[in-house]
């Protein structure tokens, strides 16, 4: 199959299509809600679920080498990345202490299953 690009081509779009979105609410106690809503396929719609908290900007003063004295920025640096469940392919609605992860500038969620997954938060991390 991996010679045949036509076909190849028509299952990187079919799995494309296949998306899961992941609604992410932070709470203003410090946790989030999760919802996941259930998958079209039950063989394909299953797996773990992670939460990831980031530091949306990160500085550092180089003190060595060519760049000597320059400050570079980096963006969107994972700090904590945490198994927090598992997807069984039906509707699901778990609830995560942010706090308790530490404190970052922002919350992804995402899934280790075959399909697509899209996650969105609805803003900073509450310790901020």
């Amino acid at each position: 199959m991996g010679s045949d690009r036509s076909t190849v081509d028509t299952l990187i779009r079919m799995a494309a299509a296949q998306k899961v979105e992941i609604d992410v609410a932070q709470n203003k106690d410090g946790t989030a809600d999760i919802r996941v809503p259930a998958g079209t396929s039950p063989s394909e719609s299953r797996g773990e679920l992670w939460i990831g908290l980031y530091d949306s900007a990160v500085k550092t003063e180089v003190r060595a080498g060519e760049n000597r004295g320059e400050t570079i920025v980096n963006a969107n640096i994972v700090r904590t990345y945490k198994r927090i469940g598992f997807w069984a392919g039906g509707a699901l609605t778990k609830q995560v202490d942010l706090k308790a992860l530490g404190p970052r500038a922002g919350t992804a969620v995402s899934s280790s299953c075959r399909r697509r997954i899209t996650a969105r938060s609805s803003g900073p991390h509450p310790s901020r």
